[in-house]
């Protein structure tokens, strides 16, 4: 049978064509196979390379110094200070206090294990079913869960021994480091240190200082809602903050309490309830704090303001200089500092001077010392928003000191009794003196009691500026600031025969230590804010050690503690002789009143009190002519405030103790041979009294105002309605450094 040849082959069927492609497709495979097995032997080998190397890692050495919050109590908490308890508190970025394990509520484990890490109690530190949930969510660009790949452990490793670099090789050795903690470490541990170190956003980090911080309360506090905004924050808080961004907020909250519903932690009603509940959180700044000093509700303490912010401020440059100028450590070492500060005195102190003082009126600040130096109270402002500046430290506090006026005079008064003089010895007393300081001009001094001569005793009871001038010469200007320095005096005070008259600045804490000194026998404490510190698990790092010195003989100090005791039942200070018990001080008013003091202390407590208005760049210091219709003087004001202050704590210090009792006066009785005459001009002005407290900077000597008190010699009158007043005014026709400063009006 024939065949054409030239017919057309017959089509493969369907199925023959799918096995051809089989075929082909195996063949090509089959062909490289063993290309392929190299490939992935190669893989697996690299794999279980780096695994090799990552595993070998050690883990690394945690840093157990945690930034953690410092706070700063009074002298009522004497152990385990706290955020509760304390009066201000101290951080840098990170605002943190530490909690345990055991002190964390179940409501805010049950959250954070619901939004961060379902299977945190089951696995080893890694979670493949997490990481495979987190990709499919990813890939499908669904946003269900708050929930992450990342286990709890695993952030951990990251947040304290890794970076946030995303690379291949940073989540491998996250997740061997998240192994190996696993085995070195409890659950609870784990989950302690997490969310001590998890960021909230607000400078907060930790549990604890986010609670503060949104809700103002303690972590054990939280409830549902409170919980649940908390952990839907942990995964990036400034996106989530209610203040700024409520639908982000309802939307994490939300999604943390669908989670701790599928997973039991809460029911159908619960869930409703804490899921409509609005949102009711702290407004942003109010609890965050900022790398100084913060005070608990803007400056108030227990409820009322009174003037704490001042001391803290203080408090917190001594650690500082406690620390070696270790800012991290005050800032971030997590120390409880024991202050001095009485929280009663402290009051006192503060409604002693905005009740005398309107707000219009000039400022005033007053500081106390109790025994062995302790500051119990400093005032150095009403208003720490408004300004900062510590009236109370001087220049420490940010602002410069103060005039002291006739203040000052009791350190010279102290130098004469170290040299010898008797506190009956004489000098010339007339109305004006005119004194050769060895400069073109003579030092012209007003102020004197128109007499013949007066003794030291009688000169400090009326503040007779003529007597002291001269005897600041008699002394040698060196002489008298260094007994100054030795009673407490830090400041820098210029060695000027003026300084006699309060030519020098000074502040009121160095006044009050410096009387404390007389107080106290001659016996010097440095003064003493910081009882002492220690971290935030009670170990002591430090702690006061005053040492105290004998600068005085008793016999020195007792004795112008006698001579301050007439100032005060008769002399310019009678309007703080209140308090029915021994009480010594001085007044002192400066030039035009732009600065008034009253100092004093009874044998239990020293309290300086200054008064003055606080000038600025452009704008002088103003005197105080007429404050409430009164011209202000170290005798009216300060002396008042002085008494209400020690009335207001009396009942604290509770004391029946008396001075010494002098009644022996040893020492030289005069001062100069007739060859040895310093006063070159006298004029005797009235033949007999003590001119009154007031400034003269320019008055004629012959015309010098005169409000006559009995002489030296006769019995002292009862304490009378307007306190006498000292001369006041550096002098007149003097050079200038003998001209600045001045005396108690």
């Amino acid at each position: 049978m024939a065949t054409d040849i030239d017919a057309p082959a017959a089509k493969p069927s369907l199925l023959d064509r799918r096995r051809l492609r089989k075929a082909t497709k195996r063949s090509v495979f089959w062909r490289w196979r063993r290309l392929f097995f190299l490939m992935l032997l190669v893989a697996v080998a690299a794999m279980a390379g780096v695994w090799l190397v990552l595993s070998s890692i050690a883990l690394p050495e945690r840093d157990e110094q945690l930034a953690e919050t410092t706070f700063i109590c009074t002298r009522e908490v004497v152990k385990d200070c706290n955020e509760e308890n304390s009066t201000a508190q101290l951080n840098g970025e990170e605002n943190r206090v530490l909690v345990d394990y055991a002190d964390l509520p179940d409501v805010l484990i049950n959250a954070v294990i619901a939004a961060e890490d379902q299977d945190f109690f089951n696995h080893n530190g890694i979670d493949p079913v997490g990481i495979g949930r987190a990709a499919y969510a990813d890939i499908r660009g669904t946003t269900e869960s708050v929930q992450g790949g990342s286990t709890i452990t695993q952030q951990y490793v990251k947040n304290v021994f890794l970076t946030n670099e995303r690379t291949l090789v940073r989540k491998l050795k996250e997740a061997v480091l998240a192994v190996k903690l696993e085995d070195e470490l409890e659950k609870e541990e784990i989950l302690e240190r997490y969310l001590n170190t998890v960021y909230f956003g607000r400078g907060a980090y930790g549990v604890e200082a986010a609670s503060k911080v949104y809700f103002g309360k303690n972590v054990g506090e939280l409830d549902i809602p409170d919980a649940a905004y908390l952990a839907g924050l942990i995964r990036a808080p400034e996106a989530a903050d209610a203040q700024f961004e409520p639908e982000e907020a309802t939307f994490r909250r939300n999604s943390v309490l669908d989670n701790m519903l599928g997973e039991g932690y809460i029911n159908a009603d619960q869930h409703t309830q804490a899921s409509a509940i609005a949102w009711d959180i702290n407004p942003f700044g109010v609890g965050n704090l900022l790398p100084r000093v913060q005070v608990d509700t803007l400056g108030k303490v227990k409820g009322k303001e009174y003037g704490t912010e001042y001391f803290s401020e203080f408090v917190r440059q001594q650690l500082v200089e406690i620390f070696n100028g270790d800012e991290e450590r005050v800032y971030g070492g997590g120390l409880r500092v024991y202050t001095t500060l009485d929280h009663q005195w402290q009051q006192a102190a503060y409604e002693t001077v905005t009740s005398t003082l309107a707000p219009e009126d000039p400022s005033a600040s007053i500081v106390a010392i109790g025994a062995r130096g302790r500051v119990r109270a400093m005032m150095g402002g009403n208003n720490f928003a408004e300004s900062e500046v510590n009236l109370a430290v001087g220049a420490e506090g940010g602002g410069s000191g103060r005039q002291p006026g006739s203040a000052f005079k009791p350190f010279a008064l102290t130098e004469a009794l170290r040299q010898g003089k008797s506190v009956k010895a004489t000098l010339p007393a007339p109305s004006t003196v005119s004194l050769d300081v060895g400069e073109d001009a003579p030092w012209v001094v007003s102020g004197g009691g128109g007499q013949s001569s007066m003794d030291l005793a009688t000169a400090t009871q009326f503040s007779n500026n003529v007597v002291y001038a001269q005897l600041m010469l008699e002394l040698g200007t060196d002489a008298v600031v260094r007994t100054a320095r030795d009673l407490g005096v830090e400041s820098e005070v210029p060695a000027v025969p003026s300084i006699v008259l309060g030519s020098g600045e000074v502040s009121v804490l160095d006044m009050a230590s410096a009387y404390t000194t007389l107080r106290d026998h001659g016996v010097h404490h440095d003064p003493v804010v910081i009882e002492r510190v220690e971290n935030s698990s009670g170990e002591l790092l430090w702690e006061a050690d005053p040492s105290p010195e004998q600068v005085l003989s008793e016999q020195v100090a007792d004795t112008v503690t006698y001579a301050l005791e007439r100032v005060v039942d008769s002399g310019t200070g009678t309007r703080a002789n209140t308090l029915g018990q021994d009480v010594a001080g001085k007044t002192g008013t400066t030039d035009d009143n732009k600065d008034a003091w009253f100092v004093g202390y009874t044998c239990d407590v020293t309290a300086a009190v200054w008064m003055g208005n606080v000038g600025t760049e452009s704008e002088a210091v103003q005197p105080m002519s007429n404050v409430q219709g009164v011209q202000v003087q170290g005798g009216n004001f300060p002396a008042q405030m002085w008494a209400e202050f020690m009335t207001r704590i009396d009942p604290l210090v509770n004391s029946d103790c008396a001075f010494n009792e002098v009644t022996d006066f040893p020492g030289e009785g005069s001062f100069k041979d007739d060859d040895d005459e310093v006063i070159e001009t006298v004029d005797s002005g009235p033949s007999s009294g003590v001119q009154a407290e007031g400034p003269v900077d320019t008055v004629p000597p012959d015309t010098t105002p005169a409000t006559t008190a009995p002489p030296a010699t006769t019995a002292p009158p009862p304490p009378p309605t307007t306190a006498p007043i000292d001369p006041g005014g550096g002098g007149v026709g003097g050079p200038p450094e003998a001209l600045s400063g001045g005396d108690d009006p």
